[in-house]
């Protein structure tokens, strides 16, 4: 190493001191501050960690559908439907599954049947795909319930749509919604939904993000589903 920032390695306040203990040949001094100096490097690394965040962050690439709920005739979720389905996603090298989201019909069934809708796909998939569970919907209970339940299965991640009824009018307020559901599953990986089409919840998701990833260590991205491409 030739230098530290800008100062050339001899003019430095720790070459100084080496040199001199190079000099006079104090063996006990050189251990001391060779001791410091570790010492430094250790806190210096902890401090990076801490800034740089240890969350487990994923990169999702390839073919991700968002996958259907699949009914009968009487309404009722047809579960026995959802492996075949599976199989032949993984058969056409589908990357993952977005589960109970839009497609999915998620404002359609209840807290209790979108766990079973993702429990089936979670053991459908059987690592062959990752799964991603869509928790979000109205009421904020249900959506930090569903996510734990998420996180129990096993799930690669976890994204929410904003609340679509009592809409939030600042980003702000986006955020306080989405925190403790992302808390829920901390350390897996957050996805907000940005659908305005549908919420009617357009807020510049730029600001989101900036102000979202301070709020929310785990936040991971978007699913972008907007015509907006000026603001992708």
């Amino acid at each position: 190493v030739a230098a530290v920032g800008r100062r050339p390695l001899a003019e430095t306040p720790y070459a100084e001191n080496f040199l001199k203990i190079f000099k006079t040949s104090d063996f006990f001094g050189f251990s001391f501050y060779l001791t410091i100096f570790v010492i430094q490097i250790g806190l210096f690394s902890l401090l990076l960690k801490k800034l740089m965040n240890t969350h487990t962050m994923i990169k999702l690439s390839g073919l991700i559908p968002a996958v259907f709920t699949p009914f009968d005739k009487s309404g009722a979720i047809n579960l026995p439907q959802i492996q075949p389905y599976a199989d032949k996603l993984i058969a056409e090298g589908a990357y993952g599954v977005f589960v109970c989201g839009s497609t999915g019909e998620c404002t359609s069934m209840t807290v209790a049947e979108r766990k079973s809708v993702l429990e089936a796909w979670v053991k459908a998939a059987a690592g062959c795909m990752r799964v991603i569970a869509h928790v979000g919907g109205t009421c904020q209970a249900d959506c930090i319930e569903l996510a734990r339940h998420a996180a129990e299965q096993g799930v690669d991640a976890v994204g929410a749509i904003a609340p679509f009824y009592f809409k939030p009018a600042a980003v702000e307020e986006l955020v306080d919604f989405y925190k403790p559901i992302a808390a829920a599953v901390d350390p897996i990986p957050f996805y907000t939904y940005h659908m305005p089409s549908v919420t009617g919840v357009n807020l510049p998701m730029k600001e989101f993000l900036e102000k979202g990833s301070r709020a929310i260590p785990n936040l991971n991205g978007i699913k972008f589903t907007s015509n907006n491409f000026m603001e992708m």
